[in-house]
């Protein structure tokens, strides 16, 4: 697909390729997210709390050894030259192996401090901080991959490969030795082969040549990734930092039942990460060619569809949220019903208004990005500490979503003023006809109960929301008959 064809016609592009990468994730997210249930069931909210806890210290070493590069990658490799790519492909894979194996090191010289810090085992931290090292391999090798245009490392090995690991292998490991520690050398053992896969993989498709390449080519590439690492911070410590407060401060079984509603609300940000990877390439390559159009055009389309799609999944968590936490997780987790509402309220908002940070990335506006979300995650995390105080679990829910509402509605009216702009009364209306959609869905469950209410609860509700949908104007014909249309038609370059 050229550059030429993104210009002319961005929204088909758009769908088109993100039909693979939604498909993708969304059989990713299928999985991982059964893993996790299975996780929750097996370990218990001990258990999985202690997990989680384990899981937090990786992503927040993994995000600062590896200095913004994974991210940055993606979006320098299709700006750069043809001739450019490898050699700044390989610099980037010398940057992140030496940054990394330092991280690496200097955690093993302080596992105790970890243990100590968030009550859990040290021998639960020792795996989680060797992931370090392979995952952040990967995620380069993947941001890589991503500049070309090429998703299959994307597709199959992030999204599909490591689902399956995290049902085989991390949940295998997990039933067997019912042990956390267990389940954290399993993902080790997971990242690995993956990491392997995929190095192969480009090394095989020529993306990456050493040869030439010096430290300084890394210096360079880790310079321009600084202000994607300060963005990456920030938005990892909305993601993480209230796994990290509630395990400092409370107990592991806290954690685990916190972490029960955050991944029911995952359900709301699978979609928006699919979408902001597919878009960060697309909208520099029209904004590089000065089609400002075509990014509006792309943001305005792809807004209002998120939208669409994520109004539904929050209403079911706020009307019926226990029965979800009862059914998915077991009667130990309706605990997480409280959070799990204010999670699912103000996370939606935020996911949908969260595609302008990626429009700003996309037009040299990374260092607004990075100020504001570095301030926003400094306010989320004393904010966390102070609400978990007074509120328990519920108090760290509202700090996260309030924090991270805050941030992303700046970024969509700082877009505005870029004359790049989208209607931000779809967000209120989806979700209020989402909510209306539910009404009848209530009596069923009075009269029903187990297997038979979720699957007449679905038959009713899907078609009436999609129905008033039509009919409010939100969803319109040309949609679907677009969407058809791509299905249908051969790709052409």
């Amino acid at each position: 697909m050229t550059v030429e064809s993104l210009t002319e016609r961005p929204l088909e592009t758009v769908a088109r390729a993100g039909l693979i990468v939604l498909l993708s994730s969304s059989i990713a997210y299928a999985l991982k997210f059964i893993a996790r249930i299975l996780l929750a069931r097996i370990l218990g909210p001990q258990g999985f709390g202690e997990f989680s806890t384990g899981m937090a210290i990786y992503t927040f070493l993994s995000l600062f050894a590896g200095l913004g590069i994974p991210v940055a990658v993606t979006k320098l490799i299709p700006a750069s030259r043809a001739e450019e790519r490898k050699r700044i492909a390989a610099a980037s894979l010398i940057a992140v192996t030496m940054s990394s194996a330092l991280v690496v090191a200097l955690s093993l010289l302080t596992v105790d401090i970890f243990s100590e810090l968030f009550n859990v085992q040290s021998s639960l931290v020792v795996p989680f901080v060797f992931v370090v090292f392979f995952d952040l391999l990967f995620s380069t090798v993947r941001g890589i991959t991503i500049g070309y245009g090429d998703p299959w490392v994307r597709v199959w090995l992030t999204d599909v490969g490591l689902a399956f690991a995290y049902i085989f292998i991390v949940v295998g490991a997990a039933l067997l030795y019912n042990s956390p520690v267990a389940a954290a050398y399993a993902f080790l053992l997971s990242v690995a082969l993956l990491t392997i896969l995929a190095l192969f993989y480009s090394v095989r498709k020529k993306y990456i040549a050493f040869l030439g390449v010096s430290l300084s080519d890394a210096q360079r590439i880790v310079g321009y990734a600084l202000p994607f690492l300060l963005i990456a911070i920030s938005s990892l410590v909305f993601t993480w930092s209230d796994v990290l407060v509630i395990s400092a401060f409370r107990s592991p079984t806290d954690v685990g039942i916190y972490r029960a509603a955050v991944t029911l609300v995952y359900a709301l940000g699978f979609v928006v990460s699919a979408s902001t990877v597919l878009l960060l390439p697309t909208l520099s390559a029209l904004y590089a060619r000065g089609n400002l159009q075509g990014v509006c055009d792309v943001y305005g389309d792809v807004f209002r569809k998120i939208a669409v799609m994520l109004a539904p999944i929050s209403a079911i968590f706020l009307v019926f949220g226990k029965q979800v936490l009862y059914y998915i997780f077991g009667p130990e987790y309706v605990a997480a019903y409280s959070p799990l509402v204010v999670l699912a309220l103000l996370m939606y908002v935020s996911y949908v208004l969260s595609l302008s940070a990626s429009v700003l990335v996309a037009i040299d506006q990374e260092r607004l990005i990075s100020k504001v979300m570095l301030l926003a995650a400094i306010v989320n995390i004393v904010l966390d500490v102070l609400f978990l105080q007074f509120c328990g679990i519920v108090g760290v829910a509202v700090a996260t979503g309030i924090s991270l509402l805050v941030a992303n509605a700046y970024f969509f009216f700082q877009l505005g003023r870029h004359k790049i702009h989208a209607d931000w009364r779809i967000v209120i209306i989806a979700l209020a006809i989402a909510l209306i959609s539910t009404l009848p869905v209530s009596y069923v469950v009075k009269y029903l109960s187990g297997i038979p209410a979720i699957l007449v609860g679905f038959m009713v509700y899907f078609p009436l929301y999609s129905l008033l949908m039509l009919v409010a104007g939100i969803v319109r014909f040309e949609d679907i008959r677009r969407l058809l249309a791509l299905l249908l038609r051969k790709e052409q370059s």
